[in-house]
This record gives structure tokens, sequence and C-alpha cells, in this order.
């Protein structure tokens, strides 16, 4: 189960419906504690990707190394991303499944007609065949 209050539940969305019609993109801070993650920062990521950012997103790669060595630094952990799906639902695409790695949260925000309509979790299987939803709590 993944915590996120509904205070950077409507950041997130809001950064989504700033974007459309392209997807947005950002990283999941916080801690886990018993098996709870618990969500204390978004960071807000841009959107490299050179073709159609309507349907797909990209993260510099220099971008993840500058998180990966933060975390070693910092006393929270990178928990997952979150990216939305314009004109989309808040389900996760093959695109997705290729990208992703086990154990991270996937969070995805559906964004319609510029307006946040859904939003999910994500966690990629182990075998890495496909997506379980997980769980949000807002407390």
């Amino acid at each position: 189960m993944i915590l996120l209050t509904p205070k950077l539940q409507n950041e997130m969305a809001r950064y989504g419906e700033r974007a459309f019609p392209s997807e947005c993109c950002g990283a999941l801070w916080g801690e886990v504690k018993n098996d709870l993650r618990i969500v204390r920062q978004i960071r807000p990521l841009e959107n490299v990707y050179e073709g159609g950012r309507q349907n797909r997103f990209q993260i510099d790669t220099h971008e993840i190394y500058q998180i990966l060595k933060e975390e070693r630094r910092s006393d929270q952990r990178l928990l997952g991303f979150y990216h939305s799906h314009p004109n989309h639902p808040a389900t996760p695409s093959e695109e997705d499944r290729y990208w992703a790695f086990p154990w991270y949260s996937y969070i995805i925000i559906s964004i319609l007609d510029g307006r946040s309509a859904a939003l999910q979790s994500w966690i990629l299987k182990d075998d890495q065949s496909g997506f379980e939803p997980e769980p949000i709590s807002a407390e």
C-alpha cells in the first residue's frame, strides 16, 4: 500500500493538467515502514521525449543518475515515479511495462480533456509480466 495525502495527489493532478496534452512525469520520495510506502514529497521532472509527448514520456538519464545519487545521501528513498495519460485511462501501457522495474510504485494520472479524472498506483510483478494495482491510502 502507498500513503499519498490528498495535497500531494492534488499537486500531481495539477501538474498533469498543466502539461496537457503532453504527458507529465515526476518522482515519488519518502520512506517505507512495515511495507507501507509513505510519500513525503513529489518532484516534477521534465519530459524530455523528443517524439509525440502526448503518449510518451522520458526522463533524462542524467536526472535519474542525480536522483539515485541524492537517494544515497538522504534519509528518504526513491519510492517510484508518476506520469499522466492524456485522454487515456490511468492504466499502464505496454510501453510503461517495458521501462518499469519491480518494487517501485508507478502512479498514473488520467487527464481527460485537460482535467484530472483518475489516479491509480501500480507495481510491476516480479516476473515483469504485468502490473498489479497498488492500493492508495490518503491517511
